[in-house]
């Protein structure tokens, strides 16, 4: 696994995992679903069958590539401090929403909002810098 930055790995499983997340609940549970149609009475679910099976899938490919930087010689290679620092605020911000969803501040509807927006700032920082 030398070569391959850790970096993208440590962003990849929290965004993989938010995005399965955002997905399964907006599927599958009722409480969400009911605050999504009464905010959209006329919309339709945005999420269907693949997205989430897409969603687990790459967060399961994840965890075996992971598993692999274990397994496999990669030299000094670590998360680096700014990856850390990222995903540090990232888990606060998301606990912090969490707290505030749990105690009916937001709705859990929100909650999943914010993490798909972390997502989506994950996906931003992964691959923007391939542009240049």
């Amino acid at each position: 696994v030398v070569g391959l930055n850790f970096d993208f790995l440590a962003l990849n499983i929290v965004g993989f995992i938010l995005y399965a997340l955002f997905n399964c609940g907006l599927f599958w549970i009722p409480e969400v679903k009911e605050e999504y149609f009464n905010r959209y009475p006329r919309g339709l679910n945005p999420v269907q069958v693949n997205d989430i099976v897409f969603a687990v899938h790459a967060s399961f490919a994840t965890v075996i590539t992971i598993t692999q930087c274990f397994l496999y010689e990669r030299a000094n290679q670590t998360v680096s401090k700014t990856a850390r620092s990222i995903l540090a605020l990232f888990a606060t911000f998301l606990l912090i929403s969490l707290i505030i969803a749990a105690t009916e501040v937001i709705t859990w509807l929100d909650f999943l909002y914010y993490c798909s927006y972390v997502k989506l700032a994950i996906t931003l920082i992964k691959y923007v810098p391939q542009v240049w």
